[in-house]
């Protein structure tokens, strides 16, 4: 819900409230047993969290760009969808391109 994206965001952002980034879609890892949290933002970044559920706790284990793009990302959702068997995370924003990232190979 919106206390987690907010909680999330804290974790993504700095201090200064207008430049953290806002989640815009969010999924699970491993979701049944030590699960991370894939968090995609507006400005076409996932970052992967550990310890998403205990405020104070969470942890950034990894993240990256995934949309490259000249548009201002900050008007437009980053939308993801993970699959845990193959291990492929397809992504998309406002273009008609939908990018397949292999996250087991990190490319």
């Amino acid at each position: 819900g919106d206390s987690t994206k907010n909680l999330i965001s804290n974790v993504l952002g700095n201090p200064n409230k207008e430049a953290r980034p806002v989640i815009t879609s969010m999924t699970l890892i491993n979701p049944h047993n030590y699960s991370l949290l894939l968090a995609a933002t507006n400005a076409g970044c996932v970052h992967i969290l550990r310890d998403y559920v205990t405020q104070g706790r969470t942890k950034t284990v990894s993240g990256f760009r995934v949309v490259q793009s000249d548009y201002l990302w900050k008007q437009w959702p980053c939308i993801i969808d993970w699959n845990q068997l193959s291990g492929l995370l397809c992504v998309s924003s406002q273009c008609n391109v939908v990018t397949v990232w292999d996250l087991f190979l990190e490319r």
